[in-house]
């Protein structure tokens, strides 16, 4: 017997409606993800080991949902960062986790308790998304087992318990979904419209969830589209793939092309210089003796992901050989495993020294820092095999010691899983008050203008404005994130330093007029020199032609691809009814 979708003939193995079945299937996946996280809100403060990460994504989200608050539908710029002078972070950082925990914030008045409710949520909907894709290659329960290994696997337990990557979490819901409407685009020679729709918009939605999980799982698409493509040439294949992947970055152009284009206005290669950031040091597998010597946190750190690796290394191997030393898989399903293999090995391969010549080779791969970022994408691998392996109609094929074995790795699994959330730390109230005052900051995304760029911790100690020179009388009318707006009553030529640091898109207006501004050699802060007299000062933060033609190329890609499925729509309705007419003559 081997493993195949219900929907083939001979497969089903029972009656029930398939709706209440599935939805049983989704209700078990949100049951087991709120037991996952439910010890994070027995505790009013933000789950995490790591404080310094937490502090700053808890700031980003309070001044992300404030700049909504104020009317700004896409925020870029954060206001309160490096001491109330600003960061435009957002420009570089993927916004789309944001703008959901905002919404949280909103409904729950809770920085904190729209973080975590955001966790629980990218918890459940792995969850769900792997259950979709596993239904395209196995029967339902299989299909379930499939995504319940996905969400309990040690890894994401230990990401959600013990870490702060806050927006990769939400990157693991993308990734089955890839594959899915990939599977389904190469796996037919006509030309599939919704597939690659669809493909384009979740490659798009990974984008804007977090960059650096797209850029890794680019090097999937490209394997997949490669190795799926026996039934028709390679070119074809591959430029299939290609061109729905470009309608997803043109998706997320308004995005993706400021984040590439502006990284010359800011220390963005300050995410390569810290020995913690540098690949070499870092690797999972015989990592640097020097450097894991000298960092007790990176050191325990690693040895804790080696231990969980290696036991969902060992895991996904013994599934894999029981799967095909029992003859359990044919056909689609055999490639899928295939490919996952494939996919954890080079993951493996890529967290090891012996991978540094490729680390070198690929362009912007170091830019990553981490070599155990790519757990993400082995997690989903090893999720696949064992998930099969486990599933317990095909289990009775299994006899003996293979059993032990299973029985024995999925108790290990559990155990494990259970020793990490509840080892996981919380913050004290304290961290959460310095997260509220916004004292901690990114250096790579600060302006070149700064000059104090390199500080992590910057207390916020200036005033909105300093009268620098002359006389004059100085009052704020407006002060938000992205508009500022002052009058200024001049006895004299003053000068005017305003907490704002300098970067392209700022705009001053003078009664109207657009004035050009200075500089702060001392803290890269705006300078304006305003004539005596009444002044009307606006200082707005403006597109510029590259955002604007981003954000044109954004619209028209989803303008596309909304009349394209508008145009399918139709046409299925046609086909429909002139199906229905057809029944009817007969």
């Amino acid at each position: 017997m081997s493993l195949m979708p219900e929907s083939r003939p001979g497969w089903r193995e029972s009656a029930e409606p398939e709706n209440p079945a599935f939805w049983r299937g989704v209700l078990c996946l949100l049951l087991v993800s709120a037991l996952l996280v439910a010890r994070q809100f027995t505790n009013p403060n933000f789950p995490s080991c790591v404080i310094d990460d937490s502090l700053l994504h808890m700031s980003w989200v309070q001044q992300f949902s404030t700049s909504l608050s104020q009317g700004y539908w896409l925020p870029r710029w954060l206001p309160d960062s490096n001491g109330g002078y600003g960061s435009p972070v957002f420009i570089f950082y993927s916004p789309l986790v944001y703008y959901l925990t905002a919404l949280l914030k909103f409904g729950t008045g809770s920085v904190v308790a729209a973080m975590k409710l955001a966790r629980f949520l990218a918890l459940f909907l792995s969850g769900l998304a792997m259950f979709i894709y596993a239904r395209g290659l196995v029967h339902r329960k299989a299909a379930l087992v499939v995504a319940l290994v996905y969400v309990a696997l040690p890894f994401h337990v230990l990401d959600i318990s013990y870490w702060t990557l806050y927006a990769e979490p939400w990157a693991w819901i993308w990734f089955p979904l890839i594959l899915m409407f990939l599977r389904q685009m190469l796996d037919v020679d006509t030309w599939n419209s919704r597939s690659m729709r669809m493909f384009s918009v979740c490659y798009g939605g990974l984008i804007l969830t977090h960059l650096v999980s797209a850029y890794m799982f680019s090097f999937v698409i490209a394997g997949y589209a490669v190795f799926r493509s026996n039934r028709k040439t390679p070119i074809v294949a591959v430029g299939r793939v290609g061109l729905g992947a470009a309608l997803g970055m043109t998706l997320a152009a308004f995005f993706l092309l400021p984040a590439c284009y502006e990284q010359r206005f800011v220390h963005i290669d300050y995410i390569t210089l810290r020995p913690e950031f540098n690949f070499r040091n870092t690797f999972l597998f015989f990592p640097a003796a020097d450097f894991i010597r000298d960092a007790p946190f990176q050191s325990r750190t690693t040895g804790l992901l080696q231990v969980v690796t290696v036991f969902q290394t060992v895991w996904a191997a013994v599934g894999l050989f029981l799967l095909f030393w029992a003859g359990a898989v044919s056909g689609t399903v055999r490639h899928e495993l295939r490919f996952a293999a494939g996919v954890g090995l080079s993951c493996l391969f890529l967290m090891s020294r012996l991978s540094t010549w490729v680390w070198d080779w690929v362009p912007r791969l170091p830019q990553i820092q981490f070599s155990t970022r790519w757990l993400s994408v082995f997690s989903w691998a090893v999720a696949l095999i064992v998930g099969l392996s486990l599933d317990p109609l095909h289990r009775q094929r299994f006899r003996g010691w293979p059993n032990l074995v299973h029985f024995t790795l999925a108790f290990i699994m559990v155990l494990g899983s259970g020793i990490l959330i509840f080892s996981g730390c919380f913050l004290l109230q304290e961290h959460s008050d310095l997260a509220y005052r916004n004292v901690q900051n990114a250096p790579e995304y600060n302006p070149r203008a700064m000059t104090d760029w390199k500080r992590q911790v910057i207390w916020p100690s200036d005033s909105p404005f300093t009268l620098l020179q002359g006389q004059a009388h100085l009052r704020i009318e407006r002060w938000t994130a992205e508009n500022r707006r002052l009058v200024v009553e001049a006895e004299t030529p003053v000068r005017i330093r305003i907490r704002l640091l300098d970067y392209p898109g700022w705009r001053v207006f003078d009664n109207g007029v657009v004035i050009s501004h200075g500089v702060d050699p001392t803290s890269g802060a705006m300078l304006l020199d305003v004539s005596p007299g009444q002044h009307q000062i606006e200082i707005t933060f403006r597109t510029t032609p590259w955002r604007t033609a981003a954000l044109i190329l954004s619209l028209v890609s989803g303008t596309a691809l909304l009349v394209l499925a508008v145009i399918d729509s139709l046409k299925r309705g046609d086909e429909k009814a002139a199906g229905c007419r057809c029944v009817c003559v007969h």
